[in-house]
């Protein structure tokens, strides 16, 4: 009798051992099923967001590359035809960053002639739409191909205006896509046709990319858009060439092209080896004992680690990757609710600096401290990363303007606080951009865009700039700036004024310093710090201190014809020219220098002295000022004493002039006076003209005077003037 009830235990104890092992593998096994399917989410997720910035940013360059081009092609129905040269066409494809623009025709030659061949003048006869209205095409020779006709008077002239860009050039793809050779990119027209195919991000071997035409011609023998259709939008794991890939499909607005991302899964098979581990885990914890649960879990959440920081780790930092910070930022707000947070970007001014004066090595170990800094600063729910080079994002679980101006004061603080690893003190200091959530968005990275675009109008009097109205008026501000430029250029909108620097030492008359206003028929008086930090960054700096050049070139031909007594004119090089510096930049000066035949020693070039800090521009910028010496011009190092001024420029360089910042005259103080008098002995003994800037008191000129300062600019003598002022107020010094 007690054997029988000690079996039937036994057999209870089995059958309920067998039924919490059942349970235990159909909970693993369900479990495996949503993590897998969760990672290949996750997969679809980014491959979605993806090919959908790549198509969006494919579409918005090839609608500006045709904008563009039908702007030329307006200016170039007002042109005379033999206007039209290659040069001229040649210099329009850098400006618009397209691979050559021709002239095509449909009764005479192309220009230039060497595109005049068969196989065009076929494709033409093909496509006569061309010679109608803008359209974008594409072929294996040219790339993609934008056409837009040249109207006369609004009617057809029989020529078109023909640019051409590589498809590799237009695709936006990231540095991480770049790198993963087998990725296949794909752009199919309207019939299922393969238009292009890029095999990580670079052109694909020949041999390849029939193969994928033979294949997706059979595929898509419908066409594109029946097929493709019903997977817009759709992104999943299929099998192609006997591997494992996620498809992601986006269809275009132009020319009803469609664009497909085909990325090998390769995630799938780094989780295999840990998901099989699990498994076995948990078998041997139903056969052993209960203990070994908490064993399992820990295995699996290591496991999850391993696999997340082999896909979203920092190695510089051991942080994550931008990546990472934007999925788990996404998951952040959707828990804790969007309005609750704040997006922070820190940019870290001047990072060169340390990397050209300690080294890489040493800069390396100030991103880490960085991030070190913000990272154990996170309270609960609260993310940190660093998004490339000096830049980070903090997302903080706040959206008070205040709480977050504290936030960040403390933060700098600590960052600035360096202990006993690193060997140098240095003050950080940053540009921080702030955008307090208000609304859920489609992704993480229009937050991080608001933010980063809070930080380009940092102001300095302020810890951080937040993201509001008065932001996104600044940015269409520039906009608008931008747009109006070329037109003004050409229309003269940009007046030049000078302002008087007057001689202490010597009767001479009076030299000036060629200044820009622009003066726009709408928009009324812009002033320079409106569009010159501007038109620095976007490079149109460029083409105005051209114009500029040009402009004083004329006014003193004028003056010659008009016997007129005046001394030299100073012109302003922006740093932009010495960064991108070759032989057109400075054969640009002195071709129109001659066009007006101006003589020699008549015109000062200016260079600002922070333009010469990187120690790798130092010898082209000593080869610049020789080759403006021997074209005939003058050399001043403008702004000296602003920034890390450093004397060993003097001797390198063969200035002629140099003009004292004008923070020298500033609160002065003794010891402001003696750096002063020491610079004009200096600058004499070297034989250097010394300018003093910004001057506004008699004091100091009588002072200046004494020390024996040769010209004197700034409001105590006059404001920039007009070009009609001017030639009065001059007038009136003459005796």
């Amino acid at each position: 009798m007690v054997k029988t009830i000690v079996n039937k235990r036994h057999k209870l104890l089995i059958a309920v051992f067998i039924l919490v092992f059942a349970a235990i593998g159909f909970g693993f096994l369900v479990n495996t099923a949503v993590l897998q399917r969760k990672i290949i989410h996750d997969a679809e997720v980014y491959s979605q967001e993806d090919n959908e910035h790549d198509a969006i940013h494919f579409e918005k360059r090839m609608e500006d590359k045709l904008y563009f081009l039908g702007e030329f092609a307006d200016i170039a129905a007002k042109m005379p035809e033999d206007a039209l040269t290659q040069e001229l066409l040649e210099h329009k494809s850098s400006i618009f960053s397209l691979d050559q623009i021709v002239v095509l025709s449909r009764t005479s030659a192309s220009i230039p002639p060497s595109f005049d061949d068969p196989e065009m003048n076929d494709w033409m006869q093909r496509n006569p739409q061309i010679f109608q209205e803008p359209t974008i095409s594409a072929s294996q020779e040219h790339g993609v191909m934008f056409t837009v006709p040249i109207l006369k008077d609004g009617i057809p002239s029989g020529q078109a205006l023909l640019g051409t860009k590589e498809y590799t050039s237009l695709q936006c793809t990231n540095q991480q896509e770049s790198e993963q050779k087998d990725q296949i990119s794909l752009l199919v027209d309207s019939r299922g046709e393969l238009v292009f195919a890029t095999l990580g991000g670079e052109s694909m071997p020949q041999k390849m990319y029939n193969k994928i035409q033979e294949d997706l011609t059979k595929h898509f023998s419908q066409g594109a858009q029946t097929v493709l259709k019903p997977l817009y939008g759709k992104y999943t794991v299929d099998m192609l060439y006997g591997k494992k890939v996620v498809v992601s499909v986006h269809p275009l607005s132009i020319n009803g092209w469609t664009q497909i991302s085909i990325t090998p899964w390769n995630i799938n098979a780094r989780y295999e080896f840990h998901l099989w581990m699990y498994f076995l885990l948990c078998i041997l914890f139903a056969l052993v004992s209960a203990a070994m649960v908490g064993y399992v879990i820990l295995q699996n959440i290591r496991a999850k680690k391993v696999l997340n920081k082999a896909a979203y780790h920092d190695f510089l930092t051991d942080g994550m990757t931008n990546k990472g910070f934007q999925l788990q930022a996404r998951e952040l707000l959707d828990w804790g609710g969007w309005s609750s947070y704040t997006m922070l970007y820190f940019d870290v001014c001047s990072f060169e600096y340390i990397n050209e004066t300690w080294g890489f090595e040493m800069g390396n170990k100030c991103l880490r401290h960085i991030y070190d800094c913000m990272n154990e600063d996170l309270r609960q729910g609260e993310l940190t990363a660093r998004s490339e080079n000096d830049h980070f994002f903090l997302m903080i679980r706040s959206n008070s303007e205040r709480e977050v101006k504290e936030r960040v004061t403390a933060l700098i603080d600590k960052i600035n606080i360096f202990g006993e690893a690193y060997s140098e003190s240095y003050l950080f200091q940053f540009s921080v951009g702030a955008y307090i959530v208000g609304e859920v968005q489609e992704n993480v990275q229009i937050l991080q865009d608001r933010a980063r675009r809070a930080a380009k109008f940092h102001d300095k009097n302020e810890i951080c700039t937040f993201y509001d109205y008065k932001i996104i008026e600044k940015i269409n501000r520039e906009n608008r700036l931008n747009a109006l430029f070329e037109d003004s250029l050409k229309n003269h909108d940009f007046q030049v004024y000078l302002q008087p620097k007057v001689y202490l030492q010597e009767k001479k008359p009076c030299a000036a310093e060629a200044l820009v206003r622009w003066v726009h028929p709408e928009e009324g008086m812009i002033y320079p710090s409106d569009f010159i930090p501007l038109f620095e960054d976007n490079g149109k700096i460029c083409a105005l201190d051209l114009y500029v050049f040009e402009e004083v070139c004329k006014l003193i031909a004028q003056w010659r014809e008009e016997n007129r007594l005046f001394s030299e004119i100073s012109v302003n090089v922006s740093r932009e020219h010495l960064k991108n510096a070759n032989a057109d930049f400075e054969e640009s000066y002195h071709k129109i220098k001659d066009k007006y035949h101006i003589p020699d020693g008549l015109i000062q070039l200016e260079l600002t002295e922070t333009s010469l800090l990187h120690a790798q521009q130092l010898p082209h910028v000593a080869q610049v000022i020789r080759d403006f010496h021997e074209d005939g011009f003058t050399c001043a190092l403008d702004d000296f004493g602003f920034g890390y001024s450093s004397l060993s420029m003097l001797k390198d360089f063969s200035i002629d002039t140099i003009k004292l910042d004008r923070g020298f005259f500033v609160n002065e103080s003794q010891k402001s006076r003696i750096v002063v008098e020491n610079m004009i002995r200096l600058a004499h003994d070297m034989d250097i003209e010394i300018v003093a800037e910004g001057i506004e008191e008699k004091e100091q000129v009588e002072l200046l005077r004494k020390l024996g300062c040769d010209l004197i600019q700034g409001y105590y003598y006059s404001k920039p003037l007009s070009i009609s002022d001017f030639v009065a107020w001059q007038n009136a010094q003459l005796p």
